[in-house]
Formats: C-alpha cells, sequence, structure tokens
C-alpha cells in the first residue's frame, strides 16, 4: 500500500513461542467506489457514491487484507482506522506485543 495515512507497529509471536517479529498494521487514503465495486449489497449508496479504506498488514505469517466501506471519506476513515476488532482476531492466533514488549491488550 503506497498511500497510507496511519499505521501501528506491533510484535507478533506464534501461540506458546518466545520468538517475536515485527509487523505493521496500515490503512490507507480513502477512496471512492461506486455500488457496482462494493462485493456486498449496499442499498444506502446513491448516486454520489461511497468512499472506502483499504487496511492491510506487513509481516505476518499470514498477510491481512481487508476494504472497509462508508458513507463518505470521514466514516471510512473513521471504520478503518478502529483496528482493534481485527487484533482481536489476530490474537486468537498469535500473541501480540507493543514495540515495549508489553503484551497487546
Amino acid at each position: 500500500m503506497s498511500n497510507v495515512i496511519a499505521k501501528r507497529d506491533l510484535f507478533w509471536s506464534s501461540k506458546g513461542s518466545n520468538v517475536r517479529n515485527k509487523f505493521t498494521v496500515r490503512v490507507g487514503v480513502p477512496f471512492d467506489v461506486e455500488q457496482s465495486e462494493v462485493p456486498f449489497g449496499m442499498d444506502w449508496i446513491d448516486d454520489t457514491g461511497a468512499s472506502a479504506c483499504a487496511i492491510d498488514t506487513d509481516g505476518l505469517e499470514d498477510e491481512y487484507h481487508h476494504v472497509v466501506y462508508g458513507l463518505d471519506e470521514i466514516q471510512a476513515v473513521n471504520m478503518a482506522s478502529n483496528i482493534e476488532p481485527m487484533l482481536k482476531g489476530l490474537a486468537k492466533k498469535y500473541d501480540l506485543f507493543w514495540l515495549s514488549g508489553e503484551p497487546y491488550s
């Protein structure tokens, strides 16, 4: 992802392992979308379209890529920047840590 508006660096380790690896979560710049570009029904999109932001990771065993949609750029950024649900999902597979070494919770 080349156009990033926000990122967070963390460490991960496989469950039960002491080996920590750095990874980055990135939120991309919002972009305009039309209803035909959305992979699920969004009846609320009108002729003015909507916006979306990509979220991805770099440095995990299985890279994560997701697109979040909003009514406009502000809503797309707001929804995409809430990465906590994504990190909670990743925590089922990995132990996560702040760069300080403290557990991420």
